[in-house]
This record gives structure tokens, sequence and C-alpha cells, in this order.
């Protein structure tokens, strides 16, 4: 499903993705918590440079107990995931991407 903005697809579909790779990377914790996690993308920015940038956010909604017991990795599993999504996403050559 393409949305206001060009999103390329449905958020499954690169959640889908995204769990295949890091999978084959052996990220087996952060394939178990986007697996059992609620995944949305949402457009939180927009700016009007260059015909118009889109900014989109993976919001990953856990469970209580998966938050606690990823306590001390949380850090690391979160980059392990910005960094292995915009691969699925990139669509043209000024595409840009960015992760906290």
């Amino acid at each position: 499903m393409s949305r206001k903005g060009g999103f390329p697809a449905d958020d499954e579909d690169i959640v889908e993705t995204v769990v295949r790779m890091l999978r084959a990377e052996g990220e087996t914790q952060a394939v178990a918590i986007l697996r059992t996690s609620r995944c949305r993308f949402e457009q939180t920015d927009y700016d009007n440079w260059d015909g118009g940038t889109y900014t989109y956010t993976l919001f990953v909604e856990v469970a209580a107990e998966t938050f606690v017991s990823a306590k001390d990795r949380r850090p690391a599993i979160e980059e392990t995931i910005a960094t292995a999504w915009p691969c699925h996403t990139s669509n043209e050559k000024s595409d840009h991407r960015s992760h906290p």
C-alpha cells in the first residue's frame, strides 16, 4: 500500500524483509522482537526541499516483558534494526536515510 509521500510498500512487507535480512545475519533477538511486536511506519516530517522530502519513523510496540528483558541490549538492538530497514526502502538515488 503506497501512502501520501510515496512510501514504497506495506509496513508488513518491509518488516518481513528486514526480519529475513536480520535472521540471515544471526540477529536473533532483533528478529524475535520484530516478530512479536506491532510495527508500523508513520510519516513524521515533511520538507519541501527538492520537490519534497518525506520522513518516516518505524514504531515498534513491544510487550512490557520484552521491553524489560531487552534492557541491557536495547540500544544495540535499536541500532541493528535502524541500520537494516533503510536498505529495503531506498528506491531513488536521492533517497536520504537517517537514524538516531
